[in-house]
Protein backbone atom coordinates (compact mmCIF):
# COMPACT_ATOMS: atom_id res chain seq x y z
CA UNK A 1 0.00 0.00 0.00
CA UNK A 2 2.95 2.48 0.77
CA UNK A 3 4.86 1.92 -1.75
CA UNK A 4 3.14 1.90 -5.48
CA UNK A 5 0.44 3.63 -4.29
CA UNK A 6 1.95 6.54 -3.24
CA UNK A 7 3.44 7.15 -6.56
CA UNK A 8 -0.07 6.50 -7.94
CA UNK A 9 -1.85 8.85 -5.91
CA UNK A 10 0.27 11.40 -6.74
CA UNK A 11 0.21 10.90 -10.72
CA UNK A 12 -3.56 11.02 -10.26
CA UNK A 13 -3.52 14.47 -8.64
CA UNK A 14 -1.35 15.97 -11.22
CA UNK A 15 -3.84 14.60 -13.48
CA UNK A 16 -7.04 16.29 -12.13
CA UNK A 17 -5.44 19.02 -10.33
CA UNK A 18 -6.20 22.25 -12.41
CA UNK A 19 -6.15 24.86 -10.17
CA UNK A 20 -2.34 25.98 -9.96
CA UNK A 21 -0.69 24.23 -13.21
CA UNK A 22 -0.88 23.58 -17.18
CA UNK A 23 -3.81 21.28 -16.98
CA UNK A 24 -2.18 19.68 -20.30
CA UNK A 25 1.17 19.76 -19.72
CA UNK A 26 0.25 18.11 -16.34
CA UNK A 27 -1.38 14.99 -18.39
CA UNK A 28 1.20 14.92 -21.06
CA UNK A 29 4.01 14.20 -17.48
CA UNK A 30 1.80 11.74 -16.35
CA UNK A 31 1.29 9.93 -19.47
CA UNK A 32 4.92 10.08 -20.20
CA UNK A 33 5.12 8.54 -16.56
CA UNK A 34 3.03 5.90 -17.09
CA UNK A 35 5.07 4.85 -20.28
CA UNK A 36 8.30 5.36 -18.42
CA UNK A 37 7.21 3.19 -15.13
CA UNK A 38 6.14 0.28 -17.65
CA UNK A 39 8.83 0.68 -20.05
CA UNK A 40 11.38 0.05 -16.74
CA UNK A 41 9.55 -3.10 -15.58
CA UNK A 42 9.73 -4.36 -18.52
CA UNK A 43 13.79 -3.48 -19.28
CA UNK A 44 14.35 -5.04 -15.61
CA UNK A 45 12.30 -8.08 -16.19
CA UNK A 46 14.13 -9.00 -19.68
CA UNK A 47 17.51 -8.18 -18.45
CA UNK A 48 16.87 -10.49 -15.24
CA UNK A 49 16.11 -13.17 -18.21
CA UNK A 50 18.55 -12.71 -20.59
CA UNK A 51 21.18 -12.04 -17.91
CA UNK A 52 22.88 -15.25 -15.48
CA UNK A 53 20.67 -15.61 -12.79
CA UNK A 54 21.55 -13.94 -9.13
CA UNK A 55 20.44 -15.54 -6.42
CA UNK A 56 18.95 -13.40 -3.82
CA UNK A 57 20.34 -12.70 -0.60
CA UNK A 58 17.41 -14.96 1.17
CA UNK A 59 17.90 -17.83 -0.37
CA UNK A 60 21.77 -17.68 -0.20
CA UNK A 61 23.20 -15.09 2.75
CA UNK A 62 26.24 -13.78 3.14
CA UNK A 63 27.81 -14.09 6.23
CA UNK A 64 26.52 -12.29 8.93
CA UNK A 65 23.18 -11.88 7.73
CA UNK A 66 20.46 -12.95 9.49
CA UNK A 67 17.15 -13.45 7.45
CA UNK A 68 14.51 -11.26 9.23
CA UNK A 69 10.87 -13.97 7.95
CA UNK A 70 10.95 -15.48 5.04
CA UNK A 71 9.48 -13.49 2.12
CA UNK A 72 6.85 -14.94 -0.23
CA UNK A 73 7.93 -17.42 -3.38
CA UNK A 74 11.21 -15.07 -4.37
CA UNK A 75 13.82 -18.39 -4.86
CA UNK A 76 13.07 -18.11 -8.55
CA UNK A 77 13.72 -15.15 -9.51
CA UNK A 78 16.95 -13.33 -10.49
CA UNK A 79 17.48 -10.72 -7.84
CA UNK A 80 19.50 -8.93 -10.76
CA UNK A 81 18.80 -5.54 -11.45
CA UNK A 82 16.09 -4.79 -9.25
CA UNK A 83 12.44 -4.05 -11.19
CA UNK A 84 10.68 -2.25 -8.19
CA UNK A 85 14.14 0.10 -7.78
CA UNK A 86 13.83 0.59 -11.52
CA UNK A 87 9.54 1.08 -11.32
CA UNK A 88 10.23 3.70 -8.57
CA UNK A 89 12.94 5.71 -9.75
CA UNK A 90 11.47 5.68 -13.50
CA UNK A 91 8.04 7.40 -12.21
CA UNK A 92 9.80 9.72 -9.95
CA UNK A 93 12.37 11.41 -12.45
CA UNK A 94 9.63 11.79 -15.14
CA UNK A 95 8.26 14.66 -12.69
CA UNK A 96 11.54 16.53 -12.55
CA UNK A 97 11.05 19.41 -14.93
CA UNK A 98 7.67 19.42 -14.21
CA UNK A 99 7.31 19.33 -10.32
CA UNK A 100 11.27 19.42 -9.08
CA UNK A 101 10.50 19.41 -5.32
CA UNK A 102 7.35 16.53 -5.71
CA UNK A 103 10.53 14.51 -7.91
CA UNK A 104 12.80 14.94 -4.83
CA UNK A 105 10.52 13.68 -2.39
CA UNK A 106 9.38 11.09 -4.58
CA UNK A 107 13.13 9.90 -5.07
CA UNK A 108 13.86 9.99 -1.27
CA UNK A 109 10.49 8.17 -0.68
CA UNK A 110 11.25 5.59 -2.98
CA UNK A 111 14.25 4.39 -1.93
CA UNK A 112 13.52 5.09 1.96
CA UNK A 113 10.29 3.19 1.75
CA UNK A 114 10.77 0.46 -1.66
CA UNK A 115 14.68 -0.05 -1.90
CA UNK A 116 15.94 -0.29 1.39
CA UNK A 117 13.30 -2.40 2.13
CA UNK A 118 14.30 -4.74 -0.10
CA UNK A 119 17.96 -5.19 0.59
CA UNK A 120 17.24 -5.60 4.49
CA UNK A 121 14.69 -8.35 4.01
CA UNK A 122 17.26 -10.17 1.16
CA UNK A 123 15.59 -9.40 -1.57
CA UNK A 124 18.21 -7.48 -3.19
CA UNK A 125 21.70 -6.40 -2.88
CA UNK A 126 22.44 -2.90 -3.03
CA UNK A 127 24.13 -3.70 -6.64
CA UNK A 128 20.74 -4.81 -8.03
CA UNK A 129 19.16 -1.70 -6.56
CA UNK A 130 21.68 0.77 -7.67
CA UNK A 131 21.07 -1.36 -11.70
CA UNK A 132 17.39 -1.12 -10.90
CA UNK A 133 17.42 3.18 -10.48
CA UNK A 134 19.51 3.37 -13.87
CA UNK A 135 17.13 1.45 -15.73
CA UNK A 136 14.35 3.49 -14.43
CA UNK A 137 16.40 6.68 -15.20
CA UNK A 138 17.08 5.14 -18.69
CA UNK A 139 13.08 4.46 -18.97
CA UNK A 140 12.70 8.01 -17.65
CA UNK A 141 14.63 9.58 -20.44
CA UNK A 142 13.62 7.39 -23.08
CA UNK A 143 9.99 8.42 -21.89
CA UNK A 144 10.85 12.36 -22.33
CA UNK A 145 12.85 12.15 -25.20
CA UNK A 146 10.67 9.64 -27.15
CA UNK A 147 7.54 9.17 -25.77
CA UNK A 148 6.13 13.20 -24.60
CA UNK A 149 5.70 14.35 -27.81
CA UNK A 150 3.26 12.49 -30.38
CA UNK A 151 2.66 9.52 -28.55
CA UNK A 152 1.54 11.54 -25.39
CA UNK A 153 -0.81 13.76 -27.54
CA UNK A 154 -2.37 11.17 -29.14
CA UNK A 155 -3.14 9.45 -25.79
CA UNK A 156 -4.51 12.83 -24.84
CA UNK A 157 -6.82 13.00 -27.98
CA UNK A 158 -8.22 9.60 -27.11
CA UNK A 159 -8.97 10.41 -23.71
CA UNK A 160 -10.54 13.13 -25.03
CA UNK A 161 -12.24 11.34 -28.26
CA UNK A 162 -13.39 8.06 -26.07
CA UNK A 163 -13.17 9.25 -22.24
CA UNK A 164 -14.89 5.91 -21.22
CA UNK A 165 -12.42 3.74 -22.72
CA UNK A 166 -9.48 5.92 -21.74
CA UNK A 167 -10.30 5.93 -17.61
CA UNK A 168 -11.72 2.35 -17.62
CA UNK A 169 -7.94 1.72 -19.32
CA UNK A 170 -6.22 4.20 -17.08
CA UNK A 171 -7.79 2.52 -14.20
CA UNK A 172 -6.41 -1.21 -14.72
CA UNK A 173 -3.21 -0.31 -15.65
CA UNK A 174 -2.79 2.39 -12.53
CA UNK A 175 -4.18 0.22 -10.68
CA UNK A 176 -1.42 -3.01 -11.62
CA UNK A 177 1.37 0.04 -11.41
CA UNK A 178 0.11 0.76 -7.65
CA UNK A 179 0.88 -2.93 -7.57
CA UNK A 180 3.84 -2.94 -8.97
CA UNK A 181 2.83 -4.95 -12.22
CA UNK A 182 2.81 -7.79 -9.46
CA UNK A 183 0.18 -9.63 -11.99
CA UNK A 184 1.90 -9.33 -15.26
CA UNK A 185 5.33 -9.69 -13.53
CA UNK A 186 4.54 -13.05 -12.37
CA UNK A 187 2.41 -13.99 -15.65
CA UNK A 188 5.22 -13.13 -17.55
Amino acid sequence: LLTGTVFIAVYWYFWFDTSSRNSTEARRVVLAGIVAGVLAVILARVLADVLPDRTRPLVNPPPGFRMPTHIGDYEEWSSFPSDNAAFVFALSLVLYRFAPRVAAALTVYGFAAVCVPRITLGLHYPSDILVGAVIGAVAAWISERYVRGKTVDWLLGFAQRHAGWFYGLAFVVTLELAEKVDDPRNTA
